[in-house]
């Protein structure tokens, strides 16, 4: 399990070595840290002042800078309906600069688009621990796509993540207090390996 983090001075270190990932949204500043695996979060969800241009702006900043996972397609929160049309518009776009794209299931999602490379486990917490977004989650994987949660912010959900497909998460544990939530991470992913070695 890969854990993104935003790039507090604490985990650029980690980052750079391989065992935490990036996460870059258009209103970060930060450049991308020399040899960071990293996803593109639209930032539609939590920045105020989102923009089309700006959007656009971050993606064609960073096109081209390698470790990319996947960049999430602009989505809307708990809506698979409003976020699929958001899907149509802009998925092409993604594509032509060069990113492998993401797609975020919301309450109401019964499919996934054939030709996305990600998917993206977002949606109320309802969804996200439910019966449905479990089906797509292992609809997803039979298709070999990455598969990513976000919002995950304590042990027990990135251990739900784990034992329902999940290859990566994020959350923005380290943005606060981050020296020491950055031990309780550390200790939080030593756990979900030794539970899941165990488990073989």
């Amino acid at each position: 399990m890969l854990y993104f983090t935003p790039p507090v001075k604490i985990a650029r270190p980690v980052i750079a070595a391989g065992q935490l990932g990036q996460m870059v949204t258009p209103n970060q500043g930060n450049r991308v840290v020399d040899g960071a695996r990293w996803i593109f979060d639209n930032g539609r969800f939590s920045t105020k002042g989102w923009t089309p241009e700006r959007y656009f702006d971050a993606l064609e900043k960073h096109a081209g800078t390698p470790g990319c996972v996947f960049a999430v397609v602009p989505d809307v929160v708990a809506d698979a309906a409003g976020t699929n049309r958001l899907w149509a518009k802009w998925d092409r776009g993604l594509r032509r600069h060069g990113y492998p794209i993401g797609y975020v299931i919301q309450d109401g999602a019964t499919s996934i688009p054939r030709w996305c490379d990600a998917i993206f486990v977002g949606g109320s917490d309802a969804f996200k621990l439910g019966p449905e977004a479990r089906a797509l989650v292992a609809l997803a994987k039979r298709h070999g796509k990455w598969v990513h949660m976000g919002r995950v912010n304590s042990f027990k959900r990135l251990a739900y993540a784990a034992e329902i497909g999940c290859d990566s998460a994020d959350g923005t544990f380290l943005v606060f207090h981050p020296t020491h939530n950055m031990e309780r991470l550390n200790g939080w992913l030593e756990r979900l390996a030794a539970t899941r070695t165990e488990g073989k």
